[in-house]
């Protein structure tokens, strides 16, 4: 099964409205097993290839039975990380650490939230980039290397991607999301979702410098945390779908108590807001 890159690009491109603040286009359909390119057939004949200053940070709330899945997109992936890193919410696990060759799984007591688990995961890696990923989402085989070419090469802080969104239950990639080339210039321009958290790569070093999550609420203030790193850090999407987002109707960000349009977003959305005005105003 094979993805043929620049039809999905073209589709980009062609069919979405680029609007600031409007990250949903126009819906087509796209079988997300033609949107994977899976290689296991001849795996064992290619090399291995390794981005020794690359860790994949994966914090799991231990809600949901799509983990194994995201963790073999990214076991699948033309470049591999040096390390994943896992951190499971809310664990019953007896030990510290579980560890193989490519995995390490971190057990946190009680219920943590995830930007808190990330921001440890991060901050336990050694690493000079951090490639960032939902517990219930799908990378493209391609997304590392291109990411990490990117930022290399375009010496860029945090590089993004545009992303596939499909449905829990509908494994079918129904809309595009598009994101602004340039994060800042968008975001001089108004509040707005400039880039997708989840699909970033971002250097270490940036993610420390501003504060990383360490002063988040439990969940939604991933936009703060974007309008922070691109008053600061230089950075960019790719018009390219290199990300697929499972959309889950118990999720933070779909369920009616935490979902965009509750009173708990409202006043992040309020936060958030200030902060933007603060750091792009004037």
């Amino acid at each position: 099964m094979t993805i043929n890159i620049e039809l999905l690009n073209e589709l980009a491109t062609v069919s979405s409205t680029q609007v600031c603040g409007q990250i949903t286009v126009r819906g087509f359909s796209i079988p997300i097993e033609n949107w994977l390119r899976f290689r296991l057939s001849n795996s064992s004949a290619r090399a291995i290839r390794v981005a020794p200053d690359v860790t994949c940070c994966v914090a799991f709330g231990n809600d949901h039975p799509y983990l194994s899945q995201a963790l073999s997109s990214i076991a699948a992936q033309n470049m591999l990380p040096a390390k994943i890193l896992v951190g499971i919410d809310n664990s019953s696990g007896l030990s510290e650490e579980t560890q193989n060759d490519l995995v390490d799984i971190h057990h946190f007591r009680g219920r943590n939230g995830p930007f808190f688990i990330m921001d440890s995961l991060i901050r336990m890696a050694d690493s000079k980039y951090i490639l960032i990923m939902d517990s219930d989402d799908i990378s493209h085989p391609d997304r590392l290397e291109l990411l990490l070419n990117c930022a290399v090469e375009g010496e860029a802080e945090v590089v993004g991607s545009a992303v596939g969104n499909f449905e829990e239950y509908d494994e079918k990639i129904s809309t595009l999301g598009v994101f602004p080339r340039d994060p800042y210039e968008a975001l001089a321009n108004g509040l707005c979702h400039a880039m997708l958290y989840p699909t970033i790569l971002i250097r270490r070093s940036a993610y420390l410098d501003i504060g990383g999550f360490s002063d988040f609420d439990f969940f939604g203030m991933d936009t703060d945390f974007i309008v922070r790193l691109a008053h600061r850090r230089r950075g960019v999407n790719l018009p390219l779908p290199l990300y697929a987002k499972r959309r889950r109707t118990m999720s933070l960000t779909e369920c009616r108590s935490t979902g965009m349009e509750s009173d708990r977003r409202a006043n992040i959305l309020e936060y958030t807001s200030t902060r933007h005005r603060a750091l792009f105003s004037g």
